[in-house]
């Protein structure tokens, strides 16, 4: 792969790794935690996941890039999705799980058991962000565009596999990444401001999103399983490989 074909690949491998996560671990810990000790502690957390996504994408692409570049993804894909019985029984409990956490969470909703004074106390320690860091940094290897660009990054020179895995990191963190600057330029008050308005306008709302989607898709899978065996028709074609 050429140096131009794979610098393509950050911009939309970058956004398809899009994870708000670390953004809003931040802004917490620094409503908590406003002071002057606090802003640096929430400024080490951020670069630590972005260089630490940096470092560990390039440790995997140098030492397995190739091997993970070599694998018969398609091949993969197409025996785990077409495994007969194992598939479908696959299926049932994605499906059965999905429906279920759904469900629960819709049941607490209604409920009002979801209030902040229920919640558990979070952890606002230092030693608490880097361990989430940390987590972060070493789940994100299970991000298919994560592994995707490194298995590109295998064949290019060591600096072109730098810039592209910072700019990969940059790019899938961008809200972070705005924070890191405007945090530097003593405007991070604007996030916090920002976070608040959307939790006070559509904080109600935005509540049933994960729940109502669950409970979606795992009808979806269901389904599925039901239809394909009997009718060959695919509710979700991208389980047919």
């Amino acid at each position: 792969m050429d140096l131009a074909r794979y610098f393509s690949l950050v911009f939309p491998l970058g956004l398809a790794g899009f994870d708000p996560a670390p953004l809003f671990v931040a802004l917490y810990f620094l409503a908590k935690n406003g002071n002057r000790s606090g802003r640096r502690t929430v400024l080490g957390f951020s670069l630590l996941i972005l260089l630490g996504v940096t470092t560990w994408g390039l440790f995997l692409s140098l030492v397995f890039g190739d091997f993970i570049a070599r694998l018969p993804w398609h091949q993969i894909f197409h025996a785990i999705l077409n495994a007969g019985v194992w598939t479908l029984l696959g299926k049932l409990i994605i499906g059965l799980g999905l429906l279920g956490y759904g469900l629960f969470r819709l049941y607490q909703l209604r409920r009002g058991t979801n209030s902040e004074t229920e919640k558990p106390a979070k952890n606002r320690s230092a030693s608490g962000l880097v361990v989430f860091a940390l987590i972060f940094i070493l789940v994100v290897t299970t991000d298919v565009p994560f592994a995707a660009f490194v298995a590109a990054s295998a064949s290019q020179p060591l600096w072109a596999q730098c810039v592209g895995l910072v700019l990969w990191s940059l790019l899938s963190q961008f809200p972070l990444t705005f924070f890191v600057i405007a945090l530097i330029a003593g405007k991070e008050a604007l996030f916090s401001k920002a976070l608040a308005f959307v939790r006070e306008r559509f904080g109600a709302a935005l509540r049933y999103v994960l729940p109502v989607l669950c409970v979606a898709l795992g009808g979806a899978f269901l389904l599925d399983v039901i239809l394909f065996p009997a009718t060959r028709f695919a509710l979700l074609p991208f389980l047919h490989v």
